[in-house]
């Protein structure tokens, strides 16, 4: 089931806010462009929650190219005009904590896939007792839509997947913002002052039973860079 706001934020044209959202030489810590920091003074690591910190692997199911370099803006393919965000801007490679969740980034800029463009994917995790799926990603224009937790004893249990706009847009629905970055990335040029949105969103795991595999629903708008899962308490096997 896809659902789009109609009242969300034109892709035609951005109209000033007033929101978490800043464009200008404060927008970002002084090391851009020349090298974002891995980890924002609020997103430094606490090694005992990283130990509850599950990886998913979303390398063999990544189906679309999101971010470009400015030198070659034509690759770029997260919505339908074609626009991306500056790979300068996006995390290194590797290890990313957010929030106290360690995510592994994928490589970007390289005109390879380096996100999930939803389509029911089918994704296996490492099997265990979880509480959260936490995702980093966008969408074009804020979504919410139904993905399925797929049980080792065979129960499915779905849950709401709410994800804010990727285009110069407020969070709505209280994730934490990761990225805005200072530019947007046009087939054929680099539009700066318009921002790219990168968010931290999570998903509950309620049932007390062991995890096996994430469907993603069928929404074309969602995209994830990187998925986590948090072990259960108690859990950090």
């Amino acid at each position: 089931m896809l659902q789009h706001s109609n009242d969300a934020p034109s892709m035609v044209a951005v109209r000033p806010y007033s929101g978490p959202v800043q464009v200008g030489p404060d927008s970002v810590p002084d090391a851009i462009p020349d090298q974002m920091p891995d980890q924002m003074p609020d997103q430094m690591p606490a090694t005992s929650v990283q130990a509850r910190c599950r990886a998913v692997n979303l390398a063999p199911h990544r189906n679309n190219v999101g971010s470009t370099p400015a030198t070659d803006t034509r690759g770029g393919a997260f919505n339908i005009w074609g626009n991306s965000f500056p790979a300068e801007e996006l995390p290194a490679p590797g290890q990313f904590v957010v929030d106290q969740v360690a995510y592994d980034f994928p490589p970007t800029g390289r005109g390879t896939a380096d996100n999930v463009r939803a389509a029911g994917q089918f994704i296996e995790v490492p099997s265990g007792r979880y509480d959260w799926l936490y995702v980093l990603g966008a969408a074009e224009r804020r979504v919410e839509d139904e993905l399925a937790f797929h049980f080792a004893d065979g129960s499915v249990d779905f849950e709401q997947l709410r994800l804010s706009d990727f285009w110069a847009a407020p969070g709505w629905f209280g994730e934490t913002q990761v990225r805005a970055t200072r530019s947007m990335h046009y087939p054929f040029h680099v539009q700066a002052g318009v921002p790219a949105m990168l968010w931290s969103q999570r998903v509950p795991v309620t049932r007390r039973a062991a995890l096996a595999a994430v469907r993603l629903p069928r929404n074309p708008a969602v995209h994830l860079f990187a998925a986590t899962l948090v072990l259960s308490g108690g859990e950090g096997r």
